[in-house]
């Protein structure tokens, strides 16, 4: 349906001069009706014009009534004035239809908007996004890593008793080296000092003390390399590494529980801001939607308006009363 637009220059050109109806040629006023409106046209400006032409048809309907009495040619007038009504009221009906038409589809783009905003993915309650293959249960990774941990202080502990048991251990054997070093020391002269004149005690003596010397460096020996021995069974290297192993285990426990943790929050994170994202892109086409609405809303009811007051106008021709059923148009 097309929209028909009357410049104002086009109306005073109608109703500036006499009209004149002739069968071999077409009217300029239903010429004009007949045009389609601009593409750039506004619907207030087309109203605009069509009041201003309805106007003129109601000035010139009182000037012809009051002429009518002295000139007779204008009476002939009448029925170009009923014609151009009727054609005029065609095209205001034309254009209401339009306006119906343009408040349907604005409410539908109305209703379509509202119901846009529906479409996202909602949540009644709190929700918490997973990973593939994971429940949300962390316990078990948990206690995985805690019972590593008192693992790891049990081995701790266990190094600890070991290098204070090999430290009392080292002590003892350097005592004993020690002791068995100082036996090797010849004491000589003072050791086979002459103390008697009898060669035989002093021959018995000497192999007294020195049976006795053996028999001390013999047990300084052996107890020497008892404790010597004794040290390599206190060797901590191995249990130092299983120490270093197992932190390493509890640290690849603590990772995991970490990393499931980071995804966790990195479902949650990729979850939330897809419906944020949703709800904000969709809200961002409903307000604009609405402001298009509402201007379009505002537009029509503007047009609304101005097609009633004409029709108003072009109803009161037909009144008994016309001054006073325009002069009423004309107030509203």
């Amino acid at each position: 349906m097309q929209r028909f637009f009357l410049a104002t220059a086009s109306v005073g050109f109608c109703f500036g001069a006499k009209v004149v109806s002739k069968s071999n040629n077409k009217d300029p006023l239903v010429s004009l009706l007949a045009e389609p409106t601009p593409s750039d046209s506004k619907a207030k400006r087309q109203t605009s014009a069509m009041e201003d032409m309805v106007l003129a048809l109601a000035k010139q309907a009182k000037a012809q009534k009051a002429s009518q009495s002295q000139d007779p040619s204008v009476a002939n007038d009448n029925a170009n004035l009923t014609y151009f009504v009727d054609t005029i009221k065609e095209t205001t009906k034309e254009m209401m239809d339009n306006i119906q038409l343009e408040a349907a589809l604005a409410n539908a783009a109305c209703v379509e908007a509202r119901q846009n905003l529906t479409t996202c993915s909602s949540y009644p309650q709190n929700t918490t996004w997973m990973p593939d293959g994971f429940d949300g249960n962390f316990g078990p990774l948990r206690e995985d890593h805690a019972q590593c941990r008192r693992a790891y202080q049990v081995k701790k502990m266990e190094v600890a008793a070991c290098e204070r048991i090999r430290g009392s251990v080292l002590q003892a054997e350097q005592a004993s080296i020690e002791a068995f070093n100082r036996l090797n020391v010849y004491m000589s002269p003072e050791e086979c000092k002459i103390t008697t004149d009898d060669a035989e005690a002093y021959v018995r003596n000497m192999r007294e003390h020195f049976k006795t010397q053996k028999l001390r460096w013999w047990n300084a020996y052996n107890e020497m390399v008892g404790k010597t021995g004794n040290v390599s069974n206190w060797d901590c290297s191995q249990k130092q590494e299983e120490v270093n192993n197992k932190h390493t285990e509890c640290l690849e426990r603590q990772l995991a529980l970490e990393e499931r943790a980071c995804e966790v929050y990195g479902s949650n994170e990729e979850g939330c801001s897809a419906i944020i994202a949703c709800s904000d892109s969709r809200w961002a086409y409903y307000t604009a939607g609405m402001v298009s609405v509402n201007d379009t809303i505002s537009d029509l009811q503007a047009e609304c308006r101005a097609i009633k007051r004409m029709d108003c106008l072009l109803s009161a021709f037909a009144e008994d009363d016309m001054d006073a059923a325009i002069d009423a148009c004309i107030q509203k």
